[in-house]
Formats: C-alpha cells, structure tokens, sequence
C-alpha cells in the first residue's frame, strides 16, 4: 500500500459516463493509494445511509494534478469534491479550478483552497507535524530523524515546516532524510533503500518522524532486517492514515490524517450549497501504540 502521491500509478482517461441528476461527483487519482482506499470505503459507506445524497467516484490520470473536464459532468452533479495529485497547481489548474467554482459547489480535499467559489477541507499539515514532534519531545528525544517519503508539495512542506517551527521553539535537533520520490515511483521500495543506506552508515538520532504514512513501514521493515528493535533502539511516529499504521509491525504511533473525515465533512459542506465554501481544517489526533518510549528506558541509549 501507499499514501497519497506515491505507489504504483495506473494512468487512464476519465470516462464520459452520464452522471444522474442530484449525484455528488468524487474525483480520485488513480494510482495504488490507502487514502483513495479509505475515500472509496467512506463514499460506499455514505451511500447507504438513508437520506444521504449518492456519491459517484470516479479516477482520473494521476499525471494530471487535478481532472481539467469535468464541466459536463458538474453541471448535472449536486456538487464535486476532487482529491488532486501529487504535484502542485499550476496556471492552468487554478483557472480550471475557478471555472469550476463557477459552474457549481466545488470542494479540494486534502490542499487550502478558499475563493472563487472553491472550498477546501484540510488537515492542519502544521499542527500534525508539531503533535508528532511534541509526542517524542515528551519522551526525551531531542535528535530525531524525519523521512521525507512523499512527492514535495504543499502538503508535505506545511509539515516539514511545522517540524521545523517547532524544533526551533524547543531547541530539538533535526535531521532530514530525503528519500528523493517523484511522482510515479514506487515509495515503498525506494524508501527501504533509503533506510538501509542510514542504517550501514550508522546514525545519532533516537527517534524517527514520517512525514507521511505508507512508505514509513518501509523504514519499519528496514529496520526490522537489521535487527534494530522499535521502539527499544528507535522510536517511530507517523503522520498517516489510522488504520495503515495499526498494522505495521510492530504497530506505529500516529498523527491520524483522517482522510474519511475529511470526505464526511467535504459532504457535510456541500448539503448547504448556500453557504460560502470556505476552508476548514481538521485538528488531528494522536494515536500511541507503543512504537514510542522515554528514551531513558532504551536498552541502548544513542
């Protein structure tokens, strides 16, 4: 599995299928994704709730950062929520985005967006980023590594830079793991390689941030083949999806990105189309599953 940008990406056209009346219309990439995963078990999960207006899914080339014909489709949908690609927007997405703003209720899951009739349902990438980082402060750690596993865009920056406000504050040192992804590699594999690499090499940090989710198992699993224990000789936080760190192994700690809320709020939106749109941002949670422990307690202080 992988989380959002990265994975095996399957590109396609948008099928021209008749859209009925009164339908919400949600606009997935298509590649190999936990985050399109759980959208796809929410949107099942919506339409068979009584009263709930159905929600059709549909994919688009991942190669675009969001779908630029829609405008048919919108025009006979109740209202369109679009999860974008991995890259960041370009000229001709905003001015698609605002002629879509233009034809009916649309809102971007997972990037700000707000004006020109586009709303946008967040996660707070920032706050995640310092709720991690502040999570293994409280354990003592002060040098911590953080994997940058995914695609660079605005997402993963506001993160980073949460991180790095944060770290500034408490004066925690950071050291950055690039991992080097573009969009259309597979994650997985190219951020055990990365690990491996730090692991000959040898390193100084007690614990390890993920930037995002999926590929940080790899960095698990890295460690697990080179009998590096978690959480005794490295403790792991993930910023991710909930269920996909539940069942690493060992089970990692995590700031939940919470992407089926995220929908169940775009939708929420979209039901009172008279409203302004607007951005909102949701306040993640953390999860501690034990991948965490005071750095006093290592059997091997670093």
């Amino acid at each position: 599995m992988a989380t959002r940008g990265k994975g095996l990406y399957i590109g396609t056209k948008v099928k021209s299928e008749q859209l009925p009346e009164g339908q919400y219309l949600l606009m997935l990439p298509r590649w190999q994704s936990c985050d399109t995963s759980v959208l796809m078990q929410t949107a099942t999960a919506i339409n068979e709730e009584e009263g709930c207006p159905r929600i059709r899914v549909e994919k688009f080339d991942y190669e675009t950062t969001i779908p630029h014909d829609l405008d048919t489709r919108m025009r006979r949908s109740a209202g369109t929520i679009i999860l974008p690609s991995a890259g960041d927007f370009t000229k001709s997405d905003y001015e698609t985005l605002f002629r879509y703003g233009e034809i009916g209720p649309t809102l971007i899951l997972g990037r700000y967006f707000d004006g020109f009739g586009i709303g946008s349902v967040v996660l707070d990438d920032g706050f995640a980023a310092a709720l991690a980082l502040h999570h293994l402060v409280q354990n003592g750690h002060r040098h911590v590594g953080v994997l940058l596993n995914e695609p660079p865009n605005k997402t993963i920056r506001d993160r980073i830079h949460g991180a790095e406000n944060y770290a500034k504050l408490h004066n925690i040192k950071l050291e950055m793991i690039d991992c080097a992804i573009t969009p259309g590699e597979v994650a997985l594999s190219k951020t055990y390689d990365k690990f491996c690499e730090i692991i000959q090499r040898g390193f100084d940090f007690t614990a390890l941030l993920g930037i995002s989710g999926g590929s940080t198992l790899a960095a698990v699993t890295a460690c697990s083949n080179h009998n590096i224990s978690i959480p005794r000789d490295l403790s792991v936080v993930a910023i991710a999806d909930e269920e996909l760190t539940r069942t690493g192994s060992p089970p990692i700690d995590t700031v939940g990105s919470n992407v089926a809320g995220q929908l169940m709020l775009a939708v929420k939106l979209l039901r009172h189309p008279e409203k302004p749109l607007g951005s909102h941002s949701m306040q993640p949670e953390l999860i501690q599953r034990k991948s965490v422990i005071p750095l006093s307690t290592k059997g091997d202080p670093r």
